[in-house]
């Protein structure tokens, strides 16, 4: 999941209300309990080049405990997120969107207010389309975010 130049800090890994986004993302009640896993990476210069966030289910943190650990998962969340709880990731859908940085991104990001950044959304779903995850990941706006790759030619 990340680069080998790239380091990761744990800025959050805690339960708190779900944002409206997040509760609309997985489906849940407004202001439900989610759990929160914040990181910022940073390249091998120790330049902040993503922000993100992800977030499950607050029922999920007696089965999957440890989601509020601040360490990396190996194999990542979706793997762990099968082993315990038997329900693995099925699909993802994406959204990407430009806009202004919120205070605390340009903070967190070392950015100079305004400071346009791309955000990133996933959404995570098991094969009976319930969704299991949401992450947002903000990017400032000198980073390459993501690449993709695809035939044009038939």
């Amino acid at each position: 999941m990340y680069g080998i130049t790239e380091s990761v800090e744990f800025v959050a890994c805690e339960t708190a209300p779900a944002p409206a986004h997040v509760s609309e993302a997985l489906q849940m009640e407004s202001n439900a309990s989610v759990i929160r896993r914040a990181r910022l990476l940073r390249n091998a210069d120790g330049r902040p080049i993503e922000l993100s966030t992800s977030w499950f289910p607050g029922h999920l943190a007696d089965i999957a405990p440890r989601l509020l650990e601040p360490e990396r998962l190996i194999g990542g969340t979706g793997r762990y997120l099968a082993e315990a709880t038997g329900r693995g990731p099925e699909y993802g859908r994406d959204q990407v969107a430009a806009r202004l940085a919120t205070d605390e991104e340009a903070r967190m990001l070392e950015l100079t207010p305004p400071a346009a950044v791309l955000v990133y959304r996933l959404v995570v779903f098991a094969a009976d389309d319930v969704p299991i995850q949401a992450d947002d990941a903000t990017y400032p706006p000198d980073q390459w975010a993501f690449r993709q790759e695809y035939p044009l030619a038939h």
